[in-house]
């Protein structure tokens, strides 16, 4: 593995801009979306769904939805560029921190984690943007 790609990156945790349900502070409508009309696809690991908005397997950029069952995640990957995620519904914790429903976090070049959805609450749902793809680790795969 390159030098550059071995030095972990850190996640950055952003507050989020939007309002969010249940927030009495009178920002913007909220537009619903309804999660089971998405066609989502099956992955092989339990508990996890994808929606790809847009791919590209020559550049490795994704757009996509991910939904992971309480309790179910994705398995540790190192990011070989960026990958930008809001989260929709739910929440979920990695090796950075925890993210709830409005919180967004920026993963950069070399970041690695394991995103696990929060045992208890809705299922977590992400949309995603990545670039360059990921790398499974630790025989995940």
């Amino acid at each position: 593995m390159p030098a550059s790609l071995a030095r972990p990156a850190r996640a950055e945790a952003r507050p989020s801009p939007w309002p969010v349900p249940g927030d009495s502070s009178g920002g913007a409508r909220i537009a619903t979306m309804d999660l089971q009309a998405i066609p989502w696809r099956e992955t092989r690991y339990p508990g996890v769904r994808i929606h790809f908005y847009a791919s590209d397997r020559a550049s490795g950029r994704v757009v996509a939805l991910i939904a992971m069952d309480p309790g179910c995640g994705y398995p540790r990957h190192l990011h070989r560029d960026t990958e930008d995620i809001l989260v929709l519904q739910g929440g979920y914790a990695d090796e950075f921190g925890t993210y709830q429903q409005g919180a967004s976090a920026h993963y950069g070049r070399g970041t690695c984690h394991s995103p696990v959805a929060l045992a208890t609450g809705p299922t977590c749902v992400l949309l995603t943007a990545a670039t360059e793809g990921i790398e499974l680790l630790d025989g995940a795969g």
